[in-house]
């Protein structure tokens, strides 16, 4: 026996007709709160980090001005505030938790459609959660840069390195994310 038989054991399983798994209502419902118990967890985590930034560059904003020095670097933190409020805002609008089943829809629709939602949202993070902030940093970055010493660039070069290294972490982490979604959607739309 080489094992290029028809009936060899090595090429037997290369035969058999894989039934796929259809998912019980009671194991989509129990998916369908996993995935809204992350998001819940997540947006939680990330609507608290964004009231932070705003308080913190809130404060920043005000004693600037209070002092009556309104620069490049309160510009920034002005801006950054409004980065971290769109940042906020959109998180909300795009990553919110999937609707409720509500008898209309078959529920793997609705879960499928979550998936959807949430691999759309962290597919495109750079757009929606990346670049607001941008503003905001470059001209903390310049007004840090315009009162610095020249020997003192390389340290704040090397600091915005770190800064652009962090992003460019964030945009990976959610696009892995997104093609594990993916993965879950394909599996959902089963053999065609």
């Amino acid at each position: 026996m080489t094992g290029n038989e028809p009936d060899a054991p090595t090429t037997m399983w290369k035969q058999q007709s894989v039934q796929p798994h259809i998912l019980t209502p009671q194991e989509i419902r129990a998916r369908i709160d996993r995935l809204d118990g992350r998001i819940r967890r997540r947006n939680r985590i990330e609507y608290i980090a964004g009231a932070l930034v705003l308080m913190v560059f809130a404060v920043f904003a005000i004693r600037q001005i209070a002092r009556g020095n309104f620069d490049l670097a309160t510009m920034g933190a002005i801006l950054s505030m409004f980065g971290a409020g769109t940042v906020i805002w959109q998180l909300h609008r795009r990553t919110s938790p999937v609707e409720a089943i509500d008898g209309a829809r078959p529920s793997v629709e609705i879960y499928c459609m979550g998936l959807r939602r949430q691999r759309d949202a962290l597919a495109s993070v750079w757009l929606w959660y990346v670049a607001p902030c941008v503003p905001g940093l470059v001209a903390i970055y310049v007004a840090v840069l315009l009162k610095t010493e020249a020997r003192n660039w390389p340290f704040v070069a090397a600091m915005g390195l770190i800064q652009i290294a962090f992003v460019a972490w964030v945009i990976l982490i959610n696009r892995r994310a997104a093609r594990v979604l993916d993965a879950e959607l394909e599996a959902q739309a089963g053999p065609r």
